[in-house]
Formats: C-alpha cells, sequence, structure tokens
C-alpha cells in the first residue's frame, strides 16, 4: 500500500499509515474490554525471567527482532541503490516477503512443529536468518 500511495508524495504512505494506526486505536478501544486482573500472573512472569535458557531466548529474540526492523528500514535504500528500484518495485518485495510469511507461519508450521519441534525450528530458523543477514554485504 505504502509503493501506491508514493505516487503522490513520500509522505502520504506516512499519514495513511498513521490514519490506519489511529482508526485500529479507537476500534479496539471501544470493542475489546480490559480482562480482570489475576493476582498470580505477576508471579508467574517473576518466577519465568529467573530462567537462564529463557532469558537467551528472549534476548536473541530481541535481536532478531531488532534485526528485522533494520532490515525494513533501509531495504529501500539498498534496492535502490543496488537495482535502481523505486517504492513501488520495494513494495512489491516487501509484499512477496509477507505472502512468503503468512504461507509459512498459516500453512506450514503446524505440520513442521509436529515434525521438528518448536526447538529446532526456532533454532535452524535463527541460524538461518543469521546466515541471510551476514551475506547481505556480498550482494
Amino acid at each position: 500500500m505504502g509503493g501506491a500511495l508514493s505516487k503522490f508524495g513520500y509522505n502520504i504512505p506516512i499519514l495513511a499509515a498513521a490514519c490506519m494506526s489511529a482508526l485500529n486505536l479507537i476500534y479496539t478501544s471501544i470493542k475489546l474490554k480490559e480482562p480482570a486482573r489475576h493476582h498470580h500472573v505477576e508471579t508467574i512472569k517473576t518466577n519465568v525471567l529467573t530462567h537462564k535458557p529463557i532469558l537467551l531466548l528472549c534476548f536473541l529474540y530481541l535481536i532478531f527482532t531488532l534485526g528485522v526492523s533494520q532490515l525494513e528500514s533501509v531495504l529501500a535504500f539498498f534496492m535502490f541503490d543496488k537495482f535502481q528500484y523505486d517504492a513501488m518495485h520495494v513494495a512489491y518485495v516487501l509484499a512477496m516477503m509477507a505472502l512468503i510469511i503468512a504461507a509459512i507461519q498459516g500453512g506450514m508450521i503446524k505440520q513442521l512443529t509436529q515434525r521438528f519441534g518448536e526447538k529446532f525450528l526456532f533454532l535452524t530458523g535463527l541460524v538461518i536468518l543469521v546466515f541471510g543477514f551476514a551475506l547481505i554485504p556480498f550482494f
């Protein structure tokens, strides 16, 4: 959507995203009610975060999230510099990435989890991402 709106100026996709976020906030604040608080939830959160393997996974997920957000932030500049893509072409690339992610998460992850297990899939995905990110400077 941002690629299509960029024809009208680069500020238009930003304004459209802000308007959609505001509408989403209004809609969810009206439709979704806050659940009743449970007192034992805080104790569970505290106990879970004392385990070093859980903290390591949280840290790795933070690094992954930062990496993906940086990829999305600089991808347009990289694609323009390397391939002379405009905003619309970058939008096509991002849309294809989103379709692949949706296909994997929506259609394949259940079968893969049953076959290989969550831990194996997580670690395999992490290794593939690190390898992929390491290859970016060479292309």
